[in-house]
């Protein structure tokens, strides 16, 4: 099978028509598929911190599919 890795590994900022109006910023992370070797996971850049502190995003990357 042949798996598009286009947008693995990218961020994407959830639109706000799809953001419950009682939380604040969210970020969507594609990392791929939940087959080994089919995934990506993106650096932490600091925009990200409106969303999710590092710390809270290193423990989420870890977690297992």
């Amino acid at each position: 099978m042949v798996v598009r890795k286009d947008f693995m590994g990218r961020i994407f900022m959830c639109p706000e028509d799809f953001t419950p109006s009682d939380q604040g910023p969210q970020f969507w992370v594609n990392i791929g598929f939940n087959t080994h070797g089919n995934q990506i996971f993106p650096q932490w850049v600091a925009e990200m911190e409106s969303a999710a502190s590092k710390a809270d995003y290193d423990v989420l990357m870890k977690v297992p599919l």
